[in-house]
């Protein structure tokens, strides 16, 4: 099942391809912004039919083996990306989240061997529900920041978190005039800090 997720918009709005598509769900509701990717989870949870569940932007495009390989690695792992940091606690951690001196893997990059991070990049991840299944981090009141939103929780309940190994430019990137993260890189940025920190406390890092 592929679920289209539309921020205030309704159904007459989702692409004429999908409607009628027993295989497409269109989900819509108020504008969730970057949250609303984990709408559907509630539903996953209160049903028990666990699924592998994955997380993706409209901005990017997938390889064709994209789904089959991130499945390989979910068989041992609950949550996997192909994006992610390791905090660090040294440097200007504190002063900013994108610029900061965390540990960068990023998904346009070559990654060649599994990483645990603290926080993963919720644009190319995959979700094992059967072991986490964190159903109400759509409602979070912060947005812009779901990758921050999901990696809490998830260190919350003590789940670990993966970027798996990829290729260069295994995913592509769609030319947006601005996006997400480029508008939050130039705004305060003191709820990302303070999710770092809670992420970091919860860890022991600090």
């Amino acid at each position: 099942m592929a679920r289209i997720c539309l921020n205030e918009y309704n159904y007459l709005d989702v692409p004429k391809w999908a409607q009628g598509n027993n295989k497409i769900l269109g989900t819509f509701g108020g504008d969730l912004s970057d949250n609303v990717k984990f709408s559907e989870l509630p539903l996953i949870n209160l049903f028990g039919k666990h699924e592998l569940f994955y997380s993706c932007d409209d901005d990017l495009i997938y390889p064709p083996e994209y789904v089959a390989y991130l499945r390989t690695w979910l068989i041992d792992h609950p949550v996997v990306s192909l994006h992610g940091r390791k905090l660090q606690t040294t440097g200007n951690y504190l002063n900013s989240y994108y610029r900061g001196s965390h540990l960068v893997y990023d998904y346009r990059c070559h990654v060649a061997d599994l990483q645990e991070v603290e926080v993963i990049g919720t644009g190319v991840a995959a979700i094992d529900t059967s072991k986490f299944c964190p159903s109400e981090i759509y409602r979070s009141p912060f947005k812009k920041m779901s990758d921050l939103v999901f990696s809490l929780e998830a260190a919350k309940q003590g789940v670990p978190l993966f970027v798996v190994p990829h290729p260069e430019n295994w995913v592509q990137s769609i030319q947006m005039s601005e996006s997400i993260c480029q508008e939050q890189q130039n705004q305060p940025q003191l709820d990302q800090i303070d999710h770092v920190k809670q992420i970091m406390q919860l860890k022991g890092m600090i």
